[in-house]
């Protein structure tokens, strides 16, 4: 089983991501720089994710299990979901759920369709969670 831990990080208007794959074969790790116009907690953390399967999917690789601390977008991907609502009633309407971000939500949603459990890393003490927020801090160090 494959699982995905991702760390988003804002300081100012820079961003950086970090991951890590966990796998059976091998363990991946990265970190990047990633651009975006009008940064937010909310906008890092989605594209910490959707930079990760991006990467992730490029390698021909598959992630079954994702992990963030986000409970935005845990909640985004629950079953019965307002994303779920929000795409089974033809993709209209969506300004009167308050989906943030709702490109990067659907970007998400286009690559993790059936395939991804979603899980809340809150509390959650895990050395691979602990690898991805360290690789997004050292990046951010190289940057500022």
């Amino acid at each position: 089983m494959a699982k995905l831990y991702t760390s988003g990080l804002l300081r100012g208007n820079k961003m950086v991501v970090g991951f890590v794959l966990e796998s059976e074969q091998e363990n991946y790790y990265e970190s990047m720089v990633v651009i975006h116009p009008n940064p937010s907690n909310i906008t890092v953390e989605l594209l910490a994710v959707l930079t990760a399967l991006r990467f992730i999917r490029s390698q021909n690789k598959e992630v079954e299990v994702l992990y963030s601390n986000m409970a935005y977008l845990i909640n985004a991907f629950r079953e019965d979901s307002l994303i779920d609502n929000w795409l089974e009633n033809n993709q209209g309407g969506y300004d009167s759920l308050d989906i943030k971000e709702i490109n990067i939500i659907e970007s998400i949603y286009n690559l993790a369709t059936g395939s991804i459990c979603f899980i809340n890393t809150d509390g959650i003490s895990n050395h691979f969670v602990k690898l991805a927020d360290k690789l997004a801090e050292k990046r951010m160090n190289e940057i500022t």
